[in-house]
């Protein structure tokens, strides 16, 4: 601008004369350009962080700002359309649904299918209406298969019994009508994750779980059904059906589901092809499958495949076997259990098999009570690593005498998930079936309960305060009776630090409204916006997915990583690996058969950092094992801790953000137990920078 301003003053003729010139070649070049045919905008959804407009409708998405999402539903290009369309699906405003109906008569499939997708993350109910007037009956499993599934599984989510009769009565759909069956068994599956069923329904999922000619895809959410509805009888001629179809299954992950389904008939025949199964199969997760679904029967009936599992070599298998042992059994073989737990037993083994013989020994037993507590105290001064004196704080709250020891060897201690556990040890003693039994009307026992939680509630550690919180909204031991010190409690709610703390801000919200005889607080408000993507970390993803390696004590796992999908995610986890963040700490949760979960500061699961950031939800579903996902307390409560699933866990989709997914080292990752370590997470190739 200087320039310009210099040359104007020095030569003002010069300078008009230049500025006709360029007109003179400038006015033709527009005119010719102006004449040429408009470029044709793509209809191809292809998505890219190279496109600003895209990574803009993104971040309006994280941001949630509707106003300025809501004008590219009617954007030229679709994957505009399409991208405005999934912010919806995360975000799950049921207001949204008169906005998102125009999309689903979209003459672009995959923007209508998002729409539908998008609909029924909201659980509108009013949406059925829309999603039925908006099947495409011309060609419904072909060109409009995609678009139809979306709405079959939508229904699901939101519709009624009459939509689940309807999903139910589908009997027109062929075997290779995939996409078709499988939004049907979908919707089916939605409605019995609502505790919507029918017997209707659960002969249909029965027929498509056992049948040959089903396609894989539609087999395994139909087996997931009969594995996972609450509310279902299956019947005693159903178990023929399930025995055989689970003898001439291949496919792993449907077996594991049809062993949970064939547990729930209760029928003799149905035993004996679980232990026949149990001694055939080497999947560790079958026979964890096998050891649950043995609950259904009587303890006599799966006592001696649960005292073999406790020897398996994998530590799931001996967590379900112990966990079956603790649950059925039985005061007769209080001893065995105690014997077993001197054996060479790996140690998180033969403390729970400690907690199963205190558990089990009779009311009688006073002085083998009395010795097999001190046992358990002696080992919680002998051993170091935190996660084994949790679990044997845990135990020794199985006989309720031990509560003073429980206090007094917890508290104090180093480690926040010790502290954590001898809470929760108090909480299950405060709300034991055996309290009466014990302490009569225990006014001397609730008054030093009492005193130890509002102790927790005081520390200022987040774990032990959520904790105690639930303890005290225990209506049976009506802790307001005893006129707590409500102050105290409220000085504590105010010294929480949001949103870090948003959980244990929550519960003890709630428990001051229940010792002051006020109802429960509204659900916890999402949190405000705090954590913005910083877009820079993606630059690049548009070619390759970023590879990360997990270096644990028991191996390497690899991760590819989806930035198109779940951008935000995977941003935050690329900023904590580049920080070193994850280096060090502990895998603080594993389930068998179900998930391995990381990246708590403190290592018990109540840990964060002081941000959270958004849930992104699009269709991409926990079908498959090794899927990476975010752990939350809600929608877009996320924050540092992930987790990786062990196999198919479809109750999970549309609930928890996927970014991510095992692609080497799913043997390394079958094999993390509590406590072991992620030593390190590297950004490989030409990310490491």
């Amino acid at each position: 601008m200087l320039f310009m301003m210099t040359y104007y003053h020095s030569d003002s003729r010069g300078l008009r004369a230049y500025f006709l010139r360029i007109a003179l070649i400038a006015i033709p070049l527009i005119f010719f350009q102006a004449c040429l045919p408009p470029e044709p905008v793509s209809q191809d959804i292809i998505l890219s962080l190279e496109d600003p407009v895209q990574v803009k409708i993104m971040d309006f998405q994280d941001r949630q700002q509707l106003d300025s999402i809501y004008p590219y539903f009617r954007a030229e290009a679709p994957v505009y359309r399409y991208l405005a369309a999934r912010a919806m699906a995360a975000i799950r405003l049921p207001e949204s649904l008169d906005s998102l109906v125009v999309l689903l008569q979209d003459p672009h499939t995959e923007v209508a299918a998002m729409a539908a997708y998008a609909i029924g993350q909201t659980g509108n109910p009013a949406a059925v209406t829309h999603l039925t007037q908006a099947f495409r009956q011309n060609d419904p499993a072909g060109e409009n298969g995609a678009l139809n599934r979306a709405i079959l599984e939508a229904t699901g989510k939101c519709g009624d019994e009459s939509a689940l009769e309807l999903l139910s009565t589908i009997k027109t759909y062929r075997q290779e009508d995939t996409l078709l069956l499988e939004g049907q068994a979908l919707g089916i599956y939605r409605m019995a994750l609502r505790s919507l069923t029918s017997d209707q329904g659960t002969q249909t999922m029965l027929q498509l779980a056992t049948e040959s000619g089903t396609p894989p895809r539609v087999r395994l959410i139909a087996a997931h059904y009969l594995s996972r509805a609450s509310t279902i009888e299956l019947k005693a001629e159903d178990v023929s059906l399930l025995a055989a179809s689970l003898n001439h299954t291949s496919d792993i992950a449907t077996k594991m589901a049809l062993v949970s389904g064939l547990g729930k008939t209760k029928a003799l025949q149905a035993l004996d092809s679980l232990r026949k199964l149990y001694r055939e199969t080497k999947d560790y997760r079958i026979k964890v499958n096998i050891l649950v679904a043995l609950n259904n029967f009587e303890y006599e009936q799966g006592r001696d495949i649960a005292l073999e599992a406790v020897k398996d070599p994998h530590w799931a298998v001996r967590e379900r076997a112990t966990d079956y042992l603790f649950a059925r059994g039985t005061t007769a073989d209080a001893p065995l259990y105690r014997q077993l737990a001197r054996d060479s037993l790996p140690s998180m083994t033969s403390i729970a098999l400690y907690k199963t013989a205190l558990r089990h020994l009779p009311d009688t037993a006073a002085t083998a009570r009395n010795y097999l507590s001190y046992e358990m105290r002696r080992l919680f001064e002998e051993r170091d690593n935190p996660y084994e004196k949790a679990a044997l704080l845990v135990g020794l709250a199985q006989h309720p005498w031990n509560y003073r020891s429980i206090a007094a060897l917890g508290f104090p201690a180093a480690h926040p998930a010790v502290r954590v556990a001898a809470v929760e040890a108090l909480r299950s003693i405060s709300q034991s079936d055996k309290f009466i039994r014990y302490f009569g009307n225990g006014t001397t026992v609730r008054r030093n309960l009492l005193q130890y939680f509002t102790v927790a509630i005081q520390s200022k550690d987040p774990g032990m305060m959520a904790v105690a919180a639930q303890a005290l909204s225990y209506p049976d031991r009506n802790y307001a009776e005893l006129n707590p010190d409500l102050t105290r409690f409220t000085q504590a709610l105010d010294s929480l630090q949001l949103p870090r703390e948003t959980e244990t801000w929550y519960e003890l919200k709630r428990a001051l409204a229940f010792l002051r005889g006020e109802s429960s607080p509204a659900p916890l408000p999402k949190p405000a916006f705090n954590h913005p993507i910083d877009w820079s970390l993606l630059e690049g993803n548009d070619r390759e997915n970023p590879i990360v390696t997990l270096t644990t004590n028991r191996g390497v796992i690899r991760l590819e990583l989806y930035p198109l999908l779940a951008p935000g995610s995977v941003a935050n986890f690329l900023a904590l690996i580049k920080d070193g963040f994850y280096d060090g700490k502990n895998f603080h949760r594993t389930v068998p058969n179900f998930v391995v979960q990381g990246g708590c500061p403190r290592g018990d699961g109540y840990g964060s950092l002081d941000y959270t950031i958004r849930s992104e939800l699009p269709p991409i579903y926990y079908h498959e094992e090794g899927m990476l996902g975010m752990a939350s307390a809600g929608n877009h409560t996320e924050g540092t801790q992930f987790f990786i699933t062990h196999s198919p866990t479809p109750h999970l989709d549309g609930q928890y953000t996927i970014f991510g997914r095992v692609i080497a080292g799913m043997e390394r990752l079958h094999d993390i137990a509590i406590g072991d370590t992620l030593q390190k997470i590297t950004l490989e190739s030409r990310f490491n920078q």
